[in-house]
């Protein structure tokens, strides 16, 4: 069974996810398709093993950035995710480090994340990742427009 919590940058920020749900990191690769009616954090979908999988930018769609290009990610990774709404891709700036430290509770969780936060993780004597729940990154709206462009491209088989 897989522990710990992945960091990661995403803008300026450290975050960290669950190993329990991460399947793969890769570097940045080009979607190789666009999505239509989808919010401005989905960047399309890319080839991960022979399946289309929809591709994130999880600083947009946190907020920390506004939406970017791939070309704007080139450098970065994406941290292929198990969610229980399927496989994502989510591009982030940067991958850091494992670590198997305990994730501490946060003292207050803001109003506007709350169920999105698991807590923090001590990245240093001065330094914390917030660590997410990945259950909580996609919305609902959000996989339903993302499975019907999906379908729509894949002819209606899915």
């Amino acid at each position: 069974m897989k522990h710990g919590c992945l960091i990661l940058s995403c803008g300026s920020v450290q975050l960290a996810l669950p190993v329990e749900c991460i399947v793969e990191v890769s570097r940045m690769v080009a979607p190789c398709a666009r999505l239509l009616r989808v919010p401005g954090y989905v960047l399309g979908v890319v080839d991960f093993h022979g399946d289309l999988v929809p591709l994130i930018d999880l600083p947009a769609r946190l907020g920390l950035t506004a939406p970017r290009t791939p070309e704007a990610l080139i450098l970065g990774h994406i941290v292929f995710t198990e969610l229980p709404s399927g496989l994502w891709g989510l591009a982030v700036d940067g991958v850091y480090d494992l670590s198997e430290l305990p994730v501490e509770p946060l003292p207050v969780e803001p109003r506007h994340l709350v169920g999105l936060l698991l807590g923090a993780l001590r990245v240093s004597a001065t330094e914390r990742a917030l660590v997410l729940n990945p259950v909580q990154l996609i919305s609902v709206v959000t996989r339903a427009r993302i499975r019907d462009e999906l379908a729509e491209l894949a002819g209606g088989q899915l």
